[in-house]
């Protein structure tokens, strides 16, 4: 049985933050740490997910991207409370 399209896109993901990261595109970083961290949640790895939008956060803010700041807390937010049950976090 051959590698699934979700494992493609996994391994690319895994790939494209450091690429960014070593060009300087703090923003394409923290898009494909997102986007990472949503296949991550499909397959129930809720906390590694969570690093991953904490880290997009963080390269958000690095570059004061107000738009990308808000997409990684209501990731955030919708992990904890969806998923945690924190709904304290979560506000």
């Amino acid at each position: 049985m051959g590698i699934t399209s979700i494992e493609k896109a996994e391994t690319y993901y895994q790939r494209s933050p450091e690429i960014c990261r070593a060009i300087g595109y703090r923003q394409g970083e923290a898009r494909n740490l997102l986007n990472w961290g949503l296949i991550l949640v499909d397959q129930g790895r809720i906390g590694q997910a969570l690093r991953l939008y904490q880290e997009a956060l963080e390269a958000y803010r690095s570059v004061d991207d107000r738009r990308g700041k808000v997409l990684a807390l209501g990731n955030l937010a919708d992990l904890c409370y969806h998923y945690l049950g924190d709904d304290d976090r979560a506000a």
